[in-house]
């Protein structure tokens, strides 16, 4: 495939993948409410209410709350459409392998998510507020609060992606469980410095990172080992 039509696909994707954000994005602010409601459950003090500093701050935490649901709701379609870009460079062989990866990535994402939402958050909101003293009181404002938790949802729901992109990149030969091992303890290394970049500065938000992100490698290695390409297979 020439250049220009390469680039005329991508420009094709990314137009369905932005036309989803969008679709679903307007759905999702007619239930941005009960989105609202979901958002602040982890909240550890329910009984202290969340502030709005200005006068539209209320519209537009709905129009971000349903935002982020519209990037949620899109992760299939998202996934679907760069599979279907990289989809013309793969053998045949290596097509076939497509649809599984896609419904598994839909599935890693959705449990990185769930896991931010109810293990991770819950903990670093916790230690966070154990911070609070009699001169020192938190009082979050909805804008940075929702900020956090989507950041962290959306953060976590990526990072759980590692396992099918080592598969893939395994069973199309660019990688194998060698030299995943080889490099076992750089992983570790990026892993600590991951999660202190794409989380907030705090001890137990970072670990909750780092921790999973370390065992996800591991679970890679396995998965790349049992079903990755064999040194006989030959592309067809």
């Amino acid at each position: 495939m020439p250049f220009t039509e390469h680039l005329e696909e991508l420009r094709k994707r990314l137009f369905k993948c932005i036309g989803s954000i969008v679709g679903l994005g307007l759905i999702s602010y007619i239930f941005s409410e009960k989105l609202l409601d979901f958002l602040t459950k982890p909240k550890p003090n329910p009984d202290v209410p969340l502030q709005i500093l200005k006068p539209t701050g209320g519209f537009l935490i709905h129009i971000k709350v349903a935002f982020f649901a519209g990037i949620v709701f899109s992760i299939p379609v998202l996934i679907y459409q760069f599979w279907q870009f990289v989809a013309p460079g793969l053998f045949t062989k290596e097509r076939k392998y497509i649809f599984p990866i896609i419904l598994f990535s839909v599935i890693c994402f959705v449990t990185g998510a769930l896991f931010a939402y109810f293990i991770v958050i819950p903990l670093g909101l916790k230690f966070l507020l154990g911070f609070e003293t009699e001169s020192m009181i938190a009082n979050w404002t909805i804008d940075e609060y929702i900020s956090f938790i989507t950041m962290l949802m959306i953060v976590f729901g990526v990072v759980f992606e590692l396992p099918m992109v080592a598969l893939f990149l395994g069973k199309i030969g660019i990688i194998n469980h060698k030299i995943m091992s080889k490099y076992r303890r750089y992983a570790l290394f990026g892993a600590l410095v991951f999660g202190a970049v794409l989380t907030p500065p705090d001890f137990i938000t970072q670990l909750a990172l780092a921790i999973p992100l370390w065992i996800l490698y591991e679970v890679s290695i396995v998965l790349v080992r049992i079903f990755g390409k064999k040194p006989s297979e030959n592309d067809i």
